[in-house]
């Protein structure tokens, strides 16, 4: 039978404005604990087993836990719901989970993770996003790869608010915790998958598992291939030069990743268990398509449009086709060559090591992890011989993780989990770009560049950091009675981290010391990108900096089992974000100074939460609710300095510095319901309120007061109702499932202009939206094969995902995923 698990903490809040569809569940969810105070303390009655929800174990704790008694708001997902949902990524989940919204990175297939106020928003290799991916306890350290694909995975759990204690640094809005599939010691089995659908797709996946000596060594192999056209089409028309140039309606974007991971499970003794994991992925994904949304709103002031590209002929479009009407130039060689699309390769190498004794259990995780990046994307939507605005942004980055950890037992009325952690993180990074928007404004290049100006004449920017960080940590629970616990946990965290760069460059002046231009120097000479990253071959400009932080991170948790179904908890926690430099520093062309080039210092979260769990109706409702306020000091912000650029003249500078303070405060709930046998009801829902107390941008006449601005990727309501019926067949052996589900994500914002007068249009938003999903499967007996039909986005729901402003220049947007309709067909024994 299939089945769906889902868990969650959350408390309702009922607001008609922003999301009406869902407010009959926001006063179901309210009326509940008011029954539930009707209930006395009298053992619960057992419930029939074909109605009853299953019991749900988490690891929030660093040891396995019953949901309904783990003190943090979790939503765990096991692998029946992964498989019902037919996720492609990551991304596909958040739908199950409160208060969790997935984008992607304007231009990138990149996670864009958001929780309790906090989220991802830019690709800067050093930014340490705020919400955490772990795989089987390795920290991923790049958000280009945190969308991974869900197959042959076990479970993933969902932590919202500061995990900081246990989990790190970089957990200020929460954690995802994913489990893969570990071998199976005693049976051999065999697992796969294929998907055809819309836009020419189609998934191929397989598992098989090999017990190689029974009960002490197993193998097990997996591998996915992903492939999809894009939905957006090369269909601009941009008049440049007063020639109009029109897209050759080819498609931009798509998929195209294959991964693959082997792991090598041995047993000795039944105390001991040794896994050997390798993972890999090759994704050579098309460029994702970018279309042109810049307004052309006049600025009262000046009697011309606010932006410059609607000055330059550019408007962006205004239409309500955006799908068919994205841009690029293609433009191939020039160390961009958008053709090659955006590659990443990635191998992994990890070693994981429990050992149980008397008391406890050692748990040793290793790992190393090497990624490769290229990523050229035409960033403005901009069709026609001049590349206005195209970049490539190539890095090598390498990664060692360490962590020893012990989890004792229960010693009376005492327990506790107590580590050491490391990683080592050694990148480097160089972005080339062609800007051929200066061509537009008339600006001559240095003599002894190549003809053709700007457009002709690639620019590089480079530089490398080196991070090592180290904590060590530890929790423990005291239960003062039966009923009631204390949990006092505390890490602490150093960050050391070196840095070196360069300012942006023209390639001819790469190999002379003192700057000048080469002109028999060329891109081609060159050859990698990442070649302009050598220091010593190419010393000039190159600046160096370091730092050192030392931060604390703790928790305080009270919590009591009011009745056998019913339990709640209060927490008080502190945890940070840690700063770091800037990838883009330099980008002026003028020498790096000491205030450009200085790291932010660590964003903090102070974070108040209130839960109740409860399993009610014989245990056929589960409802967990929790109430948060969160306070986020020294928050990292993109803001404006005033520079003199590489020709002497004033200029600015876009870098990131500890500019804001905000608060957060809001109410989740998520409620799942056995309705009758077979039929299940999933309702996450989640409100909250985010507002500026502080936000300044820029220096001197350059400072402006930024606090009337939303803060982005801040969603104020999500909301998701999933019905999941599983009813038998009266003439033939199996069952048919249907599911169909709707997912709503209130309008935020994205990016914000810090160069342009504040307007509503001057800011950038991903849209509301309201997505509806729905499938019909068979499955044969004993799960032996299945057949499905499913439905993506079934009304045709078009949407801007993500969206950017390059201040005062243009704004460029992508567009989520239109209608999917596919049919899926899988086997195991």
């Amino acid at each position: 039978m299939t089945r769906k698990v889902f868990s969650g903490t959350a408390q309702e809040h009922a607001r008609t404005a922003g999301a009406p569809a869902f407010t009959g569940l926001a006063l179901v969810a309210a009326m509940v604990p008011l029954a539930v105070q009707a209930q006395t303390a009298a053992p619960a009655a057992q419930p029939s087993s074909d109605v009853a929800l299953q019991e749900i174990t988490v690891t929030a704790e660093r040891r396995t836990s019953n949901l309904q008694t783990t003190p943090i708001a979790i939503t765990a997902i096991d692998s029946n719901a992964i498989a019902q949902l037919a996720p492609n990524t990551l991304q596909d989940i958040a739908q199950l989970v409160p208060n969790f919204s997935a984008n992607k990175i304007n231009g990138f297939n990149a996670a864009a993770f958001a929780m309790r106020g906090v989220g991802n928003t830019d690709i800067i290799v050093y930014n340490e996003a705020p919400i955490a991916v772990l795989v089987d306890d390795f920290v991923m350290p790049s958000v280009q790869t945190q969308l991974l694909d869900p197959f042959d995975v076990q479970e993933i759990e969902v932590l919202r608010g500061p995990q900081g204690t246990l989990f790190g640094k970089n957990t200020t809005g929460g954690a995802v915790v994913v489990h893969t599939k570990a071998p199976e010691l005693d049976k051999d089995s065999f697992e796969a998958r294929a998907q055809a659908g819309s836009r020419n797709s189609y998934t191929v996946q397989g598992a098989i598992n090999f017990a190689l000596v029974e009960n002490h060594l197993a193998l097990r192999l997996v591998a996915s291939e992903d492939k999809m056209d894009g939905w957006i089409r090369n269909g601009a028309s941009d008049t440049i030069g007063g020639v109009t140039y029109h897209g050759d309606g080819s498609t931009l974007g798509g998929t195209d990743v294959f991964t693959a991971r082997a792991k090598l499970l041995w047993q000795p003794i039944d105390s001991v268990k040794v896994n050997f994991m390798y993972e890999a992925v090759r994704d050579n994904s098309p460029t994702p398509g970018a279309v042109n949304t810049t307004p052309s709103d006049l600025n009262p002031a000046t009697g011309f449009p606010y932006f410059v590209f609607p000055n330059l002929g550019l408007p962006g479009y205004t239409g309500n086709d955006p799908l068919n009407n994205g841009g690029t130039d293609n433009r191939a060689g020039y160390l961009v060559d958008i053709p090659r699309g955006h590659q990443v390769q990635a191998n992994g190498y990890h070693l994981n090591t429990d050992w149980t004794i008397s008391g406890g259990t050692f748990t040793w995780v290793q790992g190393w992890r090497e990624q490769k990046s290229s990523l050229p994307s035409n960033y403005t939507g901009v069709v026609g011989p001049v590349s206005v605005f195209d970049a490539n942004r190539s890095d090598d980055r390498k990664t060692w993780q360490e962590e020893l950890r012990f989890a004792s037992e229960q010693m009376g009325k005492f327990n506790y989990v107590a580590g050491l952690f490391y990683q080592h993180d050694d990148t480097a990074f160089c972005v080339a770009q062609i800007l051929g928007i200066y061509d537009l404004f008339g600006v001559p290049t240095p003599p002894g560049t190549s003809a053709g100006g700007y457009n002709n004449n690639p620019q590089v920017l480079c530089n490398e950091q080196l991070e090592k960080s180290a904590a060590a940590y530890g929790e423990a629970n005291y239960k003062f009675t039966d009923a009631t616990t204390l949990t006092f946990g505390a890490r602490l965290t150093q960050d050391k981290k070196d840095w070196t760069g360069r300012q942006q460059v023209f390639v001819q002046q790469l190999p002379n010391a003192d700057g000048s231009i080469d002109p028999a120097f060329t891109w081609q000479e060159l050859g990698k990108l990442l070649n302009a990253g050598d220091f010593n071959a190419y010393p000039f400009g190159v600046v160096h900096d370091n730092h050192t932080w030392t931060q604390p991170t703790f928790r305080l948790t009270l919590s009591h089992q009011f009745t056998p179904d019913i339990f709640g908890y209060g927490t008080y926690s502190h945890g940070f974000r840690a700063g770091g430099y800037n990838d883009q520093v330099g980008t002026s062309g003028a020498p790096i100074t000491d205030d450009e080039k200085k790291p932010t210092n660590p964003e903090k979260a102070d974070s108040f939460e209130v839960g109740m769990k409860s399993e009610l109706w014989d245990r056929r409702l589960r409802l967990n609710e929790a109430v948060f306020y969160v306070q986020y000091k020294d928050a990292i912000r993109q803001v404006v300095v005033p520079v003199t650029n590489s020709n002497g003249q004033p200029g600015e500078e876009t870098l990131f510095r500890n500019a804001a303070k905000f608060t957060v405060y809001g109410i989740e709930s998520e409620l799942t319901a056995q309705l009758a046998p077979g039929l299940l009801l999933h309702l996450p829902l989640s409100y909250q309120h985010c507002k500026y107390n502080e936000f300044t941008s820029g220096e001197g006449a350059a400072l402006v007061d930024l606090s009337r601005l939303p803060v982005n990727r801040c969603p104020e309501w999500t909301a998701t109702a999933d019905f999941n019926y599983t009813l038998p067949l009266r003439d033939m052996p199996g069952t048919i499932v249907l599911d169909a589900s709707a997912n709503y994500v209130s309008k935020n914002l994205d990016t914000y202009s810090i160069a342009l007068p504040y307007e509503p249009f001057t800011q950038t938003y991903a849209d509301a939206r309201t997505l509806v999903d729905a499938s019909i499967t068979y499955n044969a007996p004993n799960d032996r094969w299945f057949v499905r039909v499913l439905g993506k986005n079934l009304t045709d729901k078009t949407y801007v995902e993500s969206s950017q402003n390059v201040d005062p220049l243009w704004v460029w947007s992508f567009y989520g995923e239109p209608r999917y309709v596919g049919a899926q067909a899988g086997i195991k024994f």
